[in-house]
């Protein structure tokens, strides 16, 4: 296996920079950027093409478009110098004392000498007459956020933490287990970049509650009403820790987040200091009182505690009651809260609050226990609390981390009839919920295919997202084509989008945009519009055979054939497009081919395949041997349950991915298996932001990652 230093696609990167170096040097600009955006597109982290491209921008754009690709610089390469003297040479031009001066002390841990930093110094101060402060520049006491609003009337204002709270408080006794909030805080006040896709926060989750108030999948929940949230004010009751309401607060809308801890109220503080359109207080809801209407009220996660905490005769009904009357006449209350009839929880999840198996199921609460409801009940207590149209959106897997959520019109038979298949859009989400049961009773993958078939969707979604209006006229506009939105797993800022599934007069369509920039969402309407392909998507075929009791290696064989003839189909790349460790293999796949998995191949009723979705590039072209054994381990890793095989299934998910090669012609030396491994890693690492070095996940596990055979039933 190479060493780390010997990384093969850097070299191919380093090279490619290097040429744009010489065109620099001999005053081809054109062609340096061309190269330089080659590196970027696939690379947007690598520091020195940042470092090389932000110099080019100093001349063409001005420091403010050089300023984004400096910061890249030293965030990736804190050791170079140079790299610290073009990014606070360019906050000189663009940024504050205060942040020269943080810039120029943390330069200092790293690269910058104490000489260097002096000189930079005192280039700045000499922008200002006698050396001073430039006037404009304001001190470091904390901003008033609410600009004196009616709502915080009679509130106190901590300056220091940014929140409002009354004199005498009757605090939420809520607490996430192991002192989440304390760590959240402390971990918020020593981030800069604390917006919803900051990469200071992607990864900071090492338990579930940090991951649940960190994930950039939260914003997915409100995805679908950002032209509500952004135009109009909205009121977030029981905000938690602040991740919806930094999204809120960064698509540029008026938000009030109302958080019963003040523990937790001082971290949406930190969380959204920045955002002087958030206001924070931390006060009970059953305690709220104003005049002020909204435009937007949430209750996320909310309603299930209502008996909990709240001392009314009905407190679910007290609680929508009093939501109502927040909003103004044609406003929209936003609830989510999980479904007491969830198909996971018959699946042996554990319930939520409770914590026990078969706890929702068995109807075990009393009244002052947290609760849940089916989808007749709930639409019920919305209704009677004077809500006449109610629509549901399903999200999935949860409404805790949703990757993706299907409309209402998504269950229609009209968007069945149009070719859309939502058993697949459910199926597929379950590999990424968080909290799925350790010891299922069925493949829950499969079961969501027979739901989905039987119009049971809604019914036995994990989580309702409930939209509910006080007027009795039917929603209007914006949503009505839309049949289903995917946004994909926790990824960082530049590699984040989402696709929306879109009934159209010429049949279903796919429309895709980038997403990581929050507040140019309204902005730039700029989506790329697919085809949506109907058919059998080849995963589902192997989760088929994979649930089928004794299934045996023959039939997994068989199952790969389609696949693999599939990409021996594809027209191959040349030698020289890839790195010397890798010309030695016969057939080469172009770059994108990467994500040619079972899970991006689809067959129609003709028995015609295609792929799909190929939105990754690994920069050069790679053996037909690598992209074969990567796609089919990442395939049998993201089956999560399946029935008992035959005796000659190996138990181990890495003999499997070895046998199948070998019986389709593909023989590896460990030389090959090494390299394969570590460029697997690197590739796994780039799309999660990581260091390319770090040893991932999945790839640490794959000695030992075996068969998710299910124990009940078999």
């Amino acid at each position: 296996m190479q060493s780390n230093n010997d990384d093969p696609i850097q070299q191919k990167v380093k090279q490619i920079i290097q040429e744009a170096q010489q065109a620099i040097a001999a005053g081809d600009q054109q062609t340096a950027v061309v190269l330089l955006d080659q590196v970027l597109s696939q690379h947007p982290d690598h520091p020195d093409a940042n470092y090389q491209s932000a110099l080019l921008d100093l001349q063409v754009k001005g420091s403010e478009a050089a300023l984004k690709k400096f910061e890249r610089a030293v965030t990736n390469k804190p050791q170079s110098e140079s790299h610290w003297i073009g990014y606070i040479e360019t906050l000189i031009e663009t940024a504050s004392l205060e942040i020269v001066l943080e810039a120029l002390e943390l330069g200092q841990q790293y690269a910058l000498t104490a000489n260097r930093a002096q000189d930079l110094a005192a280039k700045f101060l000499a922008k200002s007459p006698d050396g001073k402060q430039p006037s404009n520049l304001e001190q470091t006491t904390p901003v008033d956020h609410a600009n004196a609003r009616d709502i915080v009337s009679g509130y106190q204002y901590h300056q220091a933490e940014n929140y409002y709270y009354p004199q005498s408080q009757s605090e939420f006794a809520y607490k996430d287990v192991g002192n989440t909030q304390n760590k959240l805080f402390n971990l918020l006040s020593r981030t800069q970049d604390r917006s919803v896709f900051s990469p200071e926060l992607l990864g900071q989750g090492s338990d579930w509650p940090m991951f649940y108030h960190l994930t950039p999948m939260r914003a997915n929940l409100l995805r679908p009403f950002i032209t509500q949230l952004a135009s109009g004010k909205t009121l977030e009751l029981g905000a938690g820790c602040g991740a919806v309401t930094r999204f809120i607060g960064e698509l540029g809308g008026d938000v009030v987040a109302l958080e019963g801890s003040r523990d937790r109220a001082r971290v949406i503080g930190k969380r959204c200091e920045d955002l002087p359109n958030v206001t924070v207080i931390a006060d009970l809801i059953q305690h709220l009182n104003t005049d002020e209407k909204f435009d937007v009220v949430t209750l996320i996660g909310v309603l299930e505690y209502s008996q909990v905490f709240v001392d009314e005769p009905d407190p679910v009904q007290f609680i929508l009651n009093k939501a109502k009357s927040f909003l103004k006449e044609d406003g929209i209350l936003i609830v989510a809260i999980e479904n007491q009839l969830g198909l996971k929880y018959f699946a042996g999840a554990a319930e939520d609050h409770l914590g026990q198996a078969m706890f929702g199921i068995n109807d075990s609460y009393t009244d002052k226990t947290a609760i849940t409801f089916g989808r007749k009940a709930l639409t019920k207590q919305i209704k009677q609390a004077g809500f006449k149209e109610v629509e549901l959106y399903v999200p999935l897997p949860d409404y805790k981390t949703p990757v993706s959520i299907v409309y209402p019109l998504g269950f229609s038979d009209e968007a069945e009839e149009a070719g859309f298949n939502v058993g697949t859009l459910l199926a597929g989400s379950n590999v990424f919920d968080k909290q799925k049961p350790t010891v299922p009773t069925m493949s829950l993958e499969n079961a969501w295919q027979v739901v989905g078939r039987n119009g049971l969707g809604q019914d036995l979604a994990n989580s309702f997202l409930f939209v509910a209006r006080q007027e009795s006229k039917p929603f209007t506009g914006i949503h009505k084509p839309v049949l289903a939105a995917h946004y994909g797993a926790e990824r960082p800022k530049q590699f984040a989008k989402e696709t929306e599934i879109v009934l159209q007069p010429n049949g279903v369509k796919a429309l895709t945009r980038m997403v990581g920039d929050t507040q140019s969402l309204l902005e730039h309407h700029d989506w790329e519009q697919t085809d949506y392909h109907e058919g059998t998507l080849w995963y589902d075929e192997l989760l088929k055979l994979m649930n089928r009791p004794g299934w045996d290696y023959s039939a997994l064989s068989n199952w790969a054939v389609e696949w693999v003839t599939a990409l021996r189909n594809i027209a191959p790349a040349k030698p020289e497009n890839t790195i010397p460790e890798l010309q030695h293999f016969k057939t080469l796949l172009p770059a994108n081919y990467i994500d040619a998995t079972p899970t991006n191949y689809i067959v129609n009723t003709e028995g015609q395949g295609q792929f799909f979705d190929l939105e990754w590039n690994f920069s050069i072209a790679l053996p037909i041997e690598f992209v074969v054994f990567r796609g089919l381990y990442l395939t049998l890793h993201r089956v999560t349950s399946c029935a008992k095989p035959a005796s000659d299934v190996p138990v181990l998910l890495m003999d499997i991915t070895k046998q199948v090669m070998q019986e389709q012609g593909f023989v590896l030396s460990q030389y090959d298996w090494d390299l394969f491994i570590e460029l697997f890693n690197t590739f796994q690492n780039k799309t999660q932001g990581v260091n390319g070095q770090q040893l991932n996940g999945i790839t640490q596990s794959m000695d030992v990652a075996s068969l998710p055979v299910r124990q009940l039933f078999s």
